[in-house]
């Protein structure tokens, strides 16, 4: 280095069988003579010794560029060509570019990128003030051609698109200038697909048409998402509109219309009927619309319960769930529920009204699943999507009836336990964890405790197994758990059928009538029979076996 100036005779960088080079001078405040190159050389190197850690490209690159003019107002002439690679991720084939720099502005001769067999091309001036954001008077004018580019472009733009195909054809012109962009074209998507992250079925039948006039757009589009073969699949269609002057939006308007659309992901499992509107609000955007849900189950993800901030948007949404809405989680819930709820005022502070009520379902608690007697999710509470929550249930142990009540809000509810005959709460744990039904103190471990620990494990293993759970779900059961012992009630006092151990389940066909069934885990014993409540103290019970019938009554009563 002398006087302010470098000076490079030689300089290079290998990597493997990739180089890097560099020769001449360069000034900060005057001459430049200089020219880099690079062979195979790679583009993440690059990227990280520039800083740009946003966008990362893995690839080979081949470029050649020489600079000159001064430091001040530095001119350049650059090729540069990257080979199959990936970027932030996703594959590509190649990526071309030639183009110059010359008194504040790139003319880019020809630049392309592609993923076989698509190809986006574009041509043409922009001031190089425009890489870093500026707003200025200088013109521009530049066009990108889109006949060869794909919808799969769109997994380079947001994680939320996994895969995504169809022709995108069409192109588009900047002109004007930084301050007051113009913008003219069309273009248009025939028969694309799309598949969303975590989404069982794919968004198909893609038509679209996004059309530019000057300082405005339009868009119209439509698709369908449903199961594979339905002859008339769920649909959902868009209209949009934008104004702009400047780099300031005038006006702006999007409409989505959703007729039957079917949604298969992690939390949500059905058909999708209503609108979706989004226009200006009070100083922010605004979101309304009204959403029809039948015949679908749904999980609530406990993501809800956050209280992180959202983007700023008003509200002014109803959500009305109809006919065979189940309301399901494995370890937490399984119930039909109906109602509306609206919420208004904006997304960081809801103003919600309306309430859901649950028809009949279960709640699981402590592996245990009590059956609902009253389920209201009431949505009152100012500055919270979260609802107050009063729920009533009941299980049989035994012979004792377990009442569980929850109240509070969703997050932070009050859950209290209680049992005909009367226990203490301790012995309601022990009676439902252990299925252990007399009333004893829990001081010390006989075989029968050692007994109900052992079928204890056996309904955790099957749990993490997720073999409870996909019964449950697939039979709609109201009871399943595992005990021990014989299946016949004349072999029950036997010492051998004490090591015996059984699942068993039922499932109310109407109010009070329970169908039921046993097999045996580790023995060859079935048993099939009905249970009918005629009372809260008395029941009438029958079941038969291969080897055996019983029919007869059971009373319940406390001293």
């Amino acid at each position: 280095m002398e006087n302010g100036v470098v000076h490079l005779n030689k300089a290079a960088l290998h990597i493997g069988n990739s180089v890097l080079t560099a020769q001449g001078t360069y000034a900060l405040h005057g001459p430049v003579k200089l020219s880099v190159a690079a062979k195979q050389f790679p583009a993440k190197a690059l990227t990280d010794v520039l800083g740009q850690n946003g966008f990362v490209v893995d690839a080979p690159i081949d470029f050649a560029a020489d600079l000159s003019g001064t430091g001040d107002d530095l001119q350049a002439d650059v090729s540069a060509q990257l080979g199959s690679g990936t970027a932030n991720g996703i594959a590509f084939s190649g990526a071309y570019a030639l183009f110059n720099i010359r008194n504040g502005m790139i003319t880019v001769q020809q630049a392309s990128g592609s993923r076989d067999p698509y190809k986006v091309s574009a041509s043409g001036t922009i001031p190089v003030s425009a890489l870093k954001g500026g707003q200025t008077s200088e013109s521009m004018d530049l066009d990108v051609r889109l006949d060869n580019a794909g919808l799969d472009i769109l997994t380079f733009l947001t994680p939320y698109v996994t895969e995504a195909s169809g022709p995108i054809q069409g192109g588009i012109k900047v002109s004007g200038t930084l301050d007051a962009p113009r913008v003219n074209g069309d273009i248009a998507i025939k028969n694309g697909t799309i598949r969303f992250k975590d989404t069982q079925y794919l968004l198909a039948d893609i038509n679209a048409d996004l059309a530019f006039k000057g300082n405005s757009a339009v868009l119209s589009g439509s698709g369908t998402m449903d199961k594979k073969g339905k002859k008339n699949p769920g649909r959902v269609s868009l209209d949009g509109q934008a104004s702009w002057s400047g780099r300031s939006l005038d006006t702006y308007s999007l409409a989505a219309d959703l007729s039957g659309l079917y949604l298969d992901c992690p939390y949500y499992e059905g058909p999708l009927t209503g609108y979706l509107r989004v226009e200006p609000g009070d100083g922010r955007p605004k979101v309304s619309g009204l959403m029809q849900v039948d015949n679908t189950t749904v999980d609530i993800p406990l993501a809800l319960a956050s209280s992180s901030d959202g983007p700023d948007l008003d509200l002014d949404f109803t959500l009305t769930l109809g006919d065979k809405v189940r309301l399901y989680n494995p370890a937490l819930y399984d119930l039909m529920v109906s109602g509306s709820v609206t919420f208004k005022g904006n997304l960081n502070h809801p103003q919600p009204s309306g309430r859901f009520e649950a028809t009949r379902g279960t709640v699981h608690y402590l592996d245990t699943n009590f059956r609902v007697t009253k389920a209201k999710a009431d949505f009152s509470r100012y500055d919270s999507f979260l609802p107050y929550i009063d729920a009533e249930g009941f299980s049989r142990v035994g012979q004792y009836n377990v009442m569980l009540t929850l109240r509070g809000r969703a997050d932070n509810m009050d859950l209290m336990l209680r049992s005909d005959p009367p226990l203490t709460k301790p012995q309601i744990v022990s009676l439902i964890t252990l299925r252990n039904g007399d009333e004893r103190p829990q001081s010390s471990l006989n075989a029968e405790d050692v007994d109900s620990l052992i079928g204890s494990g056996i309904r955790m293993t099957l749990n993490s197994l997720g073999i409870t759970q996909s019964l449950e779900r697939a039979l709609s059961l109201d009871m399943l758990t595992v005990t021990n012992g014989s299946l016949d009630l004349n072999d029950r006092n036997t010492d051998m059928s004490r090591n015996y151990y059984n699942i068993e389940m039922g499932k109310y066909l109407f109010n009070d009538f329970m169908v039921t069934a046993a097999f045996g885990l580790n023995h060859g014993d079935d048993r099939f029979g009905v249970m009918y409540d005629l009372g809260r103290n008395f029941s009438v019970n029958a079941w038969t076996s291969d080897d055996n019938q019983f029919i007869g009554g059971v009373y319940k009563y406390s001293f």
